[in-house]
This record gives C-alpha cells, structure tokens and sequence, in this order.
C-alpha cells in the first residue's frame, strides 16, 4: 500500500514566503493551496488545490483518486 503525503513546501526567503511548484496551475497565493504526492516519487502529483482568482480555485486529480 502507498502512502501520499503532503508535499513539501519550500521557504524562499527573499520573498518571506513558501512556494509550491503547480506548473502554472495555480497563479495565486494561498493557504489553502495544497498538493498530495506519491510516497516515493515527489513529481508524481495525485491530486493538487490551489486559488486562481478572488474566489476560483483549480483542482486536479490523478489516480488513486477521481471527481466522481
């Protein structure tokens, strides 16, 4: 069984801020911003959540989950 974890979140300090790498996904800042990876492959991304807009966010999915 696979485990998923949250994945890591990097600090830059220049900005005093943490980033996640959407890959153009997600063009806002938020806490509620988020990504599930594989356990043993951090590229591999099953599911990520982020803020697009004032009120819009984005998500997508990859197996082992679904929207359905």
């Amino acid at each position: 069984m696979n485990v998923i974890f949250f994945s890591s979140i990097h600090h830059i300090i220049e900005v005093q801020a943490f980033v996640l790498n959407f890959n153009g996904r997600v063009d806002k800042a938020s806490v509620k911003n988020f990504q599930l990876i594989d356990e043993f492959d951090d590229n591999r991304i099953h599911m990520q959540f982020g803020r697009i807009g004032k009120q819009n966010f984005n998500m997508d999915v990859a197996f082992p989950f679904s929207i359905f």
